[in-house]
């Protein structure tokens, strides 16, 4: 059994993972992108949520919802905003990521939050098991999805930093 942690929750598989995905020899260099160029700053919460990089990742995050219908493909739609959003994500940007958290998450309801906390530990491992497996690993379920993934492999070290500061800014409203 693998425990998988994000934003303090747990998710329980049977299933192999990587344990860290920053370790991941799989995922060294530059990506291919499927799509536009996507900007390069993490966008301010001013504009309309979903119209830049940060907000539709948490447009993504907060669309997910344990144990209602199309849950599982949402887990990975959700999971693919994360790595979406980390794939264009510089280290240098952590002082705007964190900024836009603390002002999305301070005008989200309660509700809001706890949809965010409770399947925070699904939408990991989904995000794992695409960096673990790869795009081409998880096609069926992406294309059942919708082809949510906006690139063709994914930096598990990106990853690794944006979840971190997802879990440690969720953490403190909840």
């Amino acid at each position: 059994m693998t425990a998988l942690s994000f934003a303090g929750c747990q998710a329980v598989s049977a299933s192999a993972v990587l344990s860290n995905p920053a370790s991941s020899s799989a995922f060294s260099g530059s990506s291919a992108v499927r799509s536009p160029a996507v900007s390069s700053s993490a966008a301010s919460l001013s504009e309309t949520p979903g119209s830049t990089p940060f907000g539709e990742m948490m447009s993504a995050l907060s669309g997910y919802q344990q144990g209602t219908a199309g849950s599982h493909l949402k887990q990975y739609t959700a999971a693919c905003g994360v790595l979406n959003f980390a794939q264009q994500y510089d280290s240098n940007q952590e002082e705007q990521l964190r900024s836009d958290l603390d002002e999305y998450l301070n005008a989200a309801s309660a509700e809001t939050i706890d949809i965010l906390a409770e399947g925070c530990g699904n939408v990991d491992f989904a995000a794992r098991e695409i960096l673990s497996n790869g795009v081409d690993g998880v096609a069926d379920i992406l294309n059942d999805a919708g082809n949510p993934n906006q690139y063709d492999e994914y930096d598990p070290e990106k990853y690794a930093a944006v979840a971190g500061i997802l879990k440690e800014t969720l953490a403190a409203y909840t």
